[in-house]
């Protein structure tokens, strides 16, 4: 196979100080005994096969290279080697067919699991943290810029969300593998934190152009500022979420907090979760930006549980202001979307963990009006179903510092 120049396969370095030659993934015992005895199935052969479908001329190694990539999702790492390999894969897919987009999202996976070094919840058969001489990593193994091709997608304001999406898991795996490496080199770090906040800004930008939820139009334009909407919260959602998996605590709490502001109140509870998880970090470090930013859309999400009692009921809320307003004309009825936008998405538990860690925070911090949060502790604490957010309501009532990530 002879790599084009957009792969990373021309410029490897030579392995950093204290890292080990690549391990050469195995299958674990339970994948190998669902295998039939006849079958003997290892990464050199798969290895070997897809550079023989890649290098096929006549098309005939395109059945074979998709059956090759599904075996390899079979084995729990990959090696960095094979990340020319993959992204010469990616580079032939056709996006528009639906057989391809599936191919793509097996190749994008298996882009990551080389590129990251397997702590940010994929596991290795290594420990970390017994002492023994690291494998070596896409970070360690090919310089930063011939790294570029797997994440040009992040920054692009064109690109399909599955591609962003894929973009930003790979550079926060590259960005969080490069922390390990060296940590004093934040090259990837700084790319990382641009895209994000690139894309929060822009996304910022497009909701403040939105027209309020359910005020003229008609039902075309109202399909249109949907489905900008599901684009914009989805682009929130992967950003949100790279950050969080490859950005140092200082970055997130200085550079990506007061960016994540605006997604606490997303429709996607996902979204939601990862903005309150880095808004609680700036409400430790900057606690009096986090009163101002959050305090009117606690007291408004405090207004709804007391008229629903439901700290996600907005929809509940939005029915029972219609019925009391049936004399209103039907464009003027107060919608689902309407509350939502006013308080905060607390559907998902961990949302509401994040949340009581920054009330807490800004509470024992006494700066500004904190008199809402410190009720919505006293909520979370006496009156939330989930057992995890009660007890840390608590803790955070106590004044317990939660963990802090470097």
């Amino acid at each position: 196979m002879q790599p084009g120049p957009a792969t990373p396969a021309a410029v490897a370095t030579p392995t950093a100080p204290g890292r080990n030659d690549e391990l050469v993934p195995n299958l674990n015992n339970y994948v190998r005994a669902k295998l039939s005895k006849s079958e003997v199935l290892t990464f050199a052969d798969c290895a070997r096969a897809l550079a023989v479908a890649l290098n096929a001329a006549d098309g005939s190694g395109r059945e074979v290279m998709s059956k090759v990539m599904v075996r390899l999702t079979l084995f729990g790492s990959m090696p960095p080697s094979i990340l020319p390999m993959l992204v010469s894969v990616r580079l032939k897919v056709d996006l528009p067919k639906t057989a391809d987009r599936k191919l793509l999202r097996v190749v994008n996976y298996l882009v990551q699991l080389a590129a990251g070094e397997g702590s940010a919840g994929t596991v290795v058969p290594f420990s970390t943290l017994s002492g023994q001489v690291l494998p070596a990593t896409a970070t360690d193994t090919f310089e930063y810029n011939a790294l570029d091709t797997l994440w040009v997608d992040a920054k692009s304001e064109s690109a399909t969300h599955y591609q962003r999406s894929a973009a930003f898991r790979t550079l926060a795996a590259l960005s969080r593998s490069s922390l390990s490496s060296d940590p004093d080199d934040l090259t990837l770090v700084s790319h990382l934190m641009a895209a994000v906040a690139t894309t929060l800004d822009r996304c910022e930008a497009a909701r403040r152009r939105k027209v309020p939820f359910g005020i003229g139009g008609n039902k075309k334009t109202w399909d249109a500022d949907r489905r900008q909407a599901l684009e914009r919260v989805a682009a929130q959602r992967a950003a949100l979420s790279a950050s969080r998996v490859g950005l140092p605590g200082f970055v997130q709490s200085s550079k990506i907090a007061p960016r994540a502001f605006g997604a606490v109140n997303s429709p996607d509870s996902t979204c939601a979760r990862h903005a309150l998880a880095v808004a609680a970090l700036a409400a430790r470090d900057m606690p009096g930006m986090y009163v101002e930013q959050l305090g009117q859309l606690v007291a408004n999400t405090l207004e709804i549980y007391h008229k629903t009692g439901s700290l996600g009921g907005a929809e509940k809320a939005a029915a029972m202001a219609a019925a009391a307003a049936e004399g209103m004309p039907a464009p003027l009825r107060p919608t689902k979307e309407l509350y939502q936008e006013k308080s905060l998405n607390l559907a998902d538990a961990w949302g509401r963990v994040y949340l009581a860690r920054g009330c807490g925070a800004v509470v024992h911090a006494r700066v500004g009006n904190s008199g809402p949060f410190w009720e919505m502790l006293v909520l979370l604490a006496c009156c939330d179903k989930s057992t995890i957010v009660a007890l840390e309501a608590i803790k955070a009532l106590a004044g317990a510092q939660h963990a802090i990530v470097p």
